[in-house]
Order: C-alpha cells, then structure tokens, then sequence
C-alpha cells in the first residue's frame, strides 16, 4: 500500500501474514545551508530547523561555560549522567517519568555547581529541578524557538518526575540529621538510585569512617565514582528525534 502523505512525514500501512498489520511514520526532512554550514530541516506546518548537532553543541557550551571543573567530562554532564540514572532507577517508571532530552535540559536550566562537593551539586541540583517544576512543568526546547520538549501545561512525565525528585529528596532528609552516620547516608543514596553500590563500599573500607558523621551529604568521590563507568552521552540522537 503506498504512503499516505501527513504534514510532519509519511503515513505507511504494512501486512504481516493475513491479519497484522503495522503503521508508522516517517520524518520528512531536508537539507538546508546556512552560514556555510549544512543543517536539516523536519517537515510540519513550516520548516522548521531540527538538527541532532545544534542540541550537542548547546550542550557542549553549557558544561563548559558552567562547570568548575575540567575533569572527567567536567561536572556538569556527571550531575546530569547521575540524574538521568535515577529517573531510570525502577522499571515501574518506565515511559512515565521524563526522558534524557528534558532532563538534560532541566539540570542545566538549574544546575548548581560545587567544585569541593560532587555529592552537594548533585542534591542541589535536584532540589532546584523538583522547585523549577512546581513552578511551571514546561520545558522549552533548548534550540529551536518556539517549541518546547513537553507537551501542554501539565505534561505528565515532567510531573511525575518532580514527584519522584520529592520523593528523593525527602529519603535523603536523614543526611541533615546530626546523628546520621555515614552507612545512614549511604543508605539514603542506595535508596534513592535503588542500588547496593554505596552499602558495598562502606563494606570495603575501614570502621573508623563507621562512626563518623556525613558532612552533612556524603563523600564526593563516592558521587563521582558511581556511575562513572560505561556512562552514555549526556545528549544523544538516535532514530527519529529520540534524545537520551
């Protein structure tokens, strides 16, 4: 069965067998120049300019221009790496919670740096996402003016990811407590990942630390260490329009 033709790409109906059938579209895009540069344009009611390199190097700006630091991929895109781990945390949130796309935009719309402590810029960084959220669940595309990456007013994968940024930040309350030992805090951030990895470095290292208080949050290299191996970009193209 031929295509048939939609504003934004093609409409195509397949047979399986006798009785199946699959329908999907298919972007329609063209190639543009501007500024001697090549760049693509996606099909709709106009034009319009969507390019996988232009999110890349807006990302790339950001990290540089806001991080402290230099190391390691620099803090920013670690926070927002540590943040996309915790939205993936639970197979029960899966297709309900934000994508990789709106919160790499989210932390650097609130990202607060902290060059001493890894562990103070990541809860940080999630209080002042869960505030942004509470305050308007839009999100503006980072590069393309005039669109925005959720839908409506009360998209509902950026509430339930506010919701669930309250509920960490409200498992991670015990690390304020003046009693809170350091496997207290390690707990906490078990919890909060839904993992064992901070629980079995307390195991590893010697019971002087058993006894002393968190600091408030938690040793930052532990932070930066978790997740640091096989970490995907902070922003990746693939498919059709499917950032991650």
């Amino acid at each position: 069965m031929p295509p048939h033709h939609l504003r934004k790409g093609h409409f195509f109906v397949q047979k399986m067998g006798s009785t199946t059938t699959f329908r999907f579209t298919e972007p329609v895009r063209r190639r543009a120049l501007g500024n001697e540069r090549v760049y693509y344009e996606l099909a709709g009611s106009e034009w319009k300019r969507s390019d996988a390199r232009d999110v890349t190097d807006w990302f790339d700006r950001e990290n540089q221009r806001q991080s402290p630091d230099e190391d390691n991929g620099r803090q920013l895109r670690r926070i927002t790496r540590k943040i996309k781990k915790f939205a993936k945390s639970r197979p029960s949130w899966s297709g309900q919670i934000a994508g990789g796309f709106m919160i790499t935009k989210l932390v650097v719309e609130s990202y607060k740096a902290d060059a001493n402590r890894e562990d103070k810029a990541l809860y940080n960084t999630m209080r002042a996402i869960r505030d942004r959220l509470e305050f308007s669940l839009v999100v503006k595309h980072p590069v393309t003016p005039n669109e925005t990456i959720t839908k409506g007013a009360n998209d509902p994968k950026a509430r339930v990811f506010k919701e669930r940024l309250a509920d960490a930040i409200s498992w991670l309350e015990i690390l304020f407590d003046e009693k809170c030992t350091r496997k207290d805090a390690l707990a906490a951030w078990d919890k909060v990942f839904n993992t064992d990895f901070f629980a079995n470095r307390l195991e590893k290292q010697s019971a002087k630390s058993e006894s002393a208080v968190s600091q408030g949050l938690l040793n930052a290299g532990l932070i930066r260490d978790f997740g640091r191996d096989n970490a995907p970009p902070a922003v990746q193209k693939s498919g059709s329009g499917t950032y991650a």
